[in-house]
């Protein structure tokens, strides 16, 4: 069932799941170009939530009478519908862009899914210990592990079909080597694709910080901690500035009472 839209169709409205690497994407780029908005959390479980769409995929922007879903189909609405003062995907570079978000939005994705979701030592040390906070002492009736297997089984399935493998070191290996690629890219730009970051910036930085537990103001808790080496010096230093370009804030940002 959809929600009503919101008496304030000239505003930004975003809806998130606090801490998830696909709206930490959307959060992350509004604020690398000061674009004032707002943050409505949804409920966990999809079927529960209530998005001006009627579906139930998170993020959803909600702008000027339109819904649209999808970290990067949103960016690519704001482009088209928002005064941007940088564009989130270059017209120079449109296809070097597409190119490196697809590759994070599938590889990185699915490395992201294995330690949050597939690797039980990871899982339980983020995505689980996360949840639990969450579940008063008394109801001890409620399983975490059953009320996550939906999602992990999700996970299990994305991972199966993009890195083909489960093994630790085969999945830690495949990460640094797609890391290994971002690295080289830096040595010749600032950012991935030119001198200002852009969609395939955002689409990198938010899975990191997700797996690193790097999300300003909320925590999940890190599911992979040491990502960034000591041979990543480039990504390193790129890391830090995206974190002060693009500080990822949650809280405060609540919809005013119409």
């Amino acid at each position: 069932m959809s929600r009503p839209w919101h008496s304030r169709p000239d505003d930004i409205i975003v809806h998130v799941m606090p801490g998830s690497q696909y709206s930490a994407k959307v959060v992350a780029a509004l604020e690398s170009r000061g674009l004032p908005h707002f943050l409505d959390f949804c409920e966990p479980q999809p079927p529960k939530r209530r998005l001006p769409s009627g579906k139930t995929m998170v993020p959803e922007i909600e702008y000027k009478g339109e819904a649209v879903s999808d970290a990067t189909a949103i960016l690519r609405f704001i482009d088209e519908r928002v005064d941007v003062p940088e564009p989130f995907v270059p017209a120079a570079v449109a296809a070097d862009v597409d190119t490196l978000d697809e590759e994070a939005e599938t590889v990185l994705e699915a490395v992201c899914n294995f330690f949050n979701y597939v690797h039980q030592p990871s899982y339980e040390a983020s995505v689980r210990q996360s949840l639990s906070k969450y579940v008063p002492w008394w109801a001890f009736w409620v399983n975490i592990d059953s009320y996550l297997e939906a999602n992990r089984e999700k996970a299990r399935g994305k991972v199966d079909a993009i890195l083909a493998t489960r093994d630790l070191d085969a999945v830690k290996a495949k990460l640094h080597a797609t890391l290994l690629k971002y690295e080289s890219r830096l040595d010749a730009n600032p950012f991935l694709a030119c001198d200002a970051p852009t969609l395939a910036d955002f689409a990198v930085y938010s899975k990191i910080c997700r797996m690193t537990d790097n999300l300003g103001d909320v925590s999940v808790g890190s599911a992979h901690k040491d990502i960034l080496d000591a041979d990543l010096p480039n990504l390193r230093a790129w890391f830090s500035t995206m974190q002060a370009r693009s500080p990822l804030k949650w809280k405060g940002k609540r919809i005013p009472d119409d």
